[in-house]
């Protein structure tokens, strides 16, 4: 992994420096320099940075949702006793029996799921889990704006 990393970036370098000779920037634009190469670094790791710090995020609120549906399979019943997983069985045996949405059992031993607690946990942990990549995407250019320099901020 090392080795193909840092052969990456030398890859990257290598464009870097074709495509300043071959622009010829009177502005002053110098992609060789080093302030303005570690803001292009820096500026290409930000989303893969975002887009691990989402996928944790998502990781985290599936654990959470899976949890939850696994205490509802235990413990949600109805008036008779039985609980969400027993129902679920009892459904995927007669699924097997009579054929997929054939059979339908008598309301009375229905058992509903609270699926707003799911849709809650849902909702909570993606507000509460985007804050990170929310306040990277807003605090990284000003802290290298301002930590560094404008020409971090040209890369």
């Amino acid at each position: 992994k090392g080795f193909a990393i840092g052969s990456a970036v030398l890859t990257a370098l290598s464009l870097l420096s074709a495509f300043k000779n071959k622009i010829n920037d009177p502005t002053g634009y110098d992609v060789g320099d080093p302030v303005v190469l570690s803001g292009v670094l820096t500026g290409a790791m930000l989303p893969y940075l975002f887009a691990a710090l989402t996928m944790i995020s998502v990781g985290k609120a599936a654990a959470e949702i899976i949890s939850e549906v696994r205490w509802q399979f235990k413990h949600i019943r109805n008036a008779k006793g039985i609980s969400l997983g027993e129902c679920i069985r009892v459904y995927t045996e007669k699924a097997e029996e009579f054929g997929e949405g054939v059979y339908r059992a008598a309301p009375e031993d229905e058992v509903e799921p609270d699926s707003d607690k799911c849709v809650a946990i849902s909702t909570r942990s993606s507000v509460r889990e985007m804050i990170a990549p929310g306040a990277y995407a807003v605090l990284a250019p000003l802290m290298g704006g301002f930590l560094v320099g404008a020409r971090f901020l040209m890369g």
